[in-house]
């Protein structure tokens, strides 16, 4: 795991960088819950200690944000993501990575978006 952080954080520049990371579902179940949250506050303290800004997203807002749906199902995003940006892919983890890519990049470039979308960059803050 500190290998992977290691190599998350050689990728970015904290003069320039700024991260959206996904937020935890906490009402998540599973064996994997336990490791996804200690992977994620992993990150979260290498991004600090390397003093590259981040943002934490409730999953509810990258719903909101492809679907205008902050409850929509993970099966129930990728029509709509493919619609709008004509971006698929098999991964739901790589769908996520891609609307919090669009989130981070529409905080800062607001060009045609949708009401909706405009809604849920003001709960955001920008970093």
């Amino acid at each position: 795991m500190m290998e992977m952080t290691a190599r998350i954080i050689s990728y970015l520049d904290s003069a320039t960088d700024k991260v959206l990371v996904e937020g935890f579902a906490y009402g998540a179940r599973g064996r994997g819950v336990g490791f996804q949250y200690g992977a994620g506050w992993i990150v979260r303290e290498a991004l600090v200690l390397n003093s590259i800004p981040y943002l934490d997203v409730p999953p509810s807002v990258v719903k909101k944000f492809a679907t205008n749906n902050g409850q929509a199902k993970k099966e129930a995003m990728i029509l709509p993501i493919f619609k709008k940006w004509k971006f698929e892919h098999e991964s739901d983890d790589v769908r996520d990575a891609y609307v919090l890519a669009r989130i981070g990049y529409s905080m800062y470039f607001q060009d045609n978006l949708l009401e909706y979308e405009k809604e849920v960059l003001k709960k955001i803050k920008k970093i």
